[in-house]
């Protein structure tokens, strides 16, 4: 008869002593929950992990321990004291040592030196026979007031798109030779006669060449960028790049 009392006891024991305990993890000092935060009961298998409301459950016994770790935060050993419990993290501050950030070269800058230091090895000797030759002219009209409606349903709009904050395009040239032959022309304009407005734009003479000092534009001399005391007057910054 004692036996059977004995074992009805350890059955009832361990049945009540076992129950699935539920809670949720916050930050300490946001009272935010923490997703992801490992929980497991230490000298076991049995381990979970929070979800996105910090919630958790896992199945251990009341008075046992459960140990709550998150990267950022001081570890923490919890006592079960009952089923639900809402448990909170202190972030962990970390002491390093003082890191001075220092501005470093653009690698624009070396690239223009470059440039200006073989200018004279690219300067053509006026025989373009051999060259890929490129004239590309985009005219754009500055319209704060956005007075200039119907631009915006032309095919150049459309094509320009992209460039409509620096202003409404008007006119866009493009010609491509090779050999003193073309093999590509383009030409649209919005409201005008467009072969007269090319050779106007033309007549203007805007030929120049970037490896000298000075350009000169519609009568005003300016510094070239690869001018030998460029500089003085440009500051270099190397928006993009691209291995190939």
């Amino acid at each position: 008869m004692k036996c059977v009392v004995f074992s009805f006891l350890f059955i009832f024991n361990t049945i009540f002593l076992t129950a699935q305990v539920t809670g949720t993890v916050y930050d300490k000092s946001t009272k935010l929950p923490l997703p992801f935060c490992n929980v497991t009961v230490p000298n076991s298998s049995k381990g979970t992990m929070t979800d996105v409301n910090g919630y958790f459950k896992i199945n251990t016994k009341i008075k046992s321990t459960i140990l709550l770790s998150f990267i950022g935060y001081k570890t923490k050993s919890v006592r079960v004291t009952k089923q639900n419990m809402s448990i909170f993290l202190k972030p962990k501050s970390i002491l390093i040592n003082e890191i001075n950030v220092v501005m470093g070269v653009d690698p624009a800058i070396e690239i223009i030196k470059t440039a200006i230091k073989n200018k004279s090895e690219n300067i053509s000797d006026n025989n373009s026979s051999n060259l890929l030759k490129q004239e590309k002219l985009k005219v754009v009209i500055k319209d704060k007031h956005a007075k200039l409606i119907g631009f915006n349903k032309s095919k150049l709009y459309n094509k320009m798109n992209q460039e409509s904050d620096k202003g409404i395009p008007f006119f866009i040239s493009n010609e491509v030779s090779f050999e003193d032959s073309i093999i590509e022309n383009e030409i649209i304009g919005v409201g005008l006669e467009q072969d007269f407005f090319s050779e106007y734009i033309k007549s203007l003479n805007f030929n120049f060449n970037v490896n000298d000092d000075l350009i000169n534009v519609l009568g005003r001399s300016f510094v070239s960028p690869l001018s030998s005391n460029a500089f003085s007057f440009y500051k270099f910054y190397l928006v993009d790049s691209n291995y190939i």
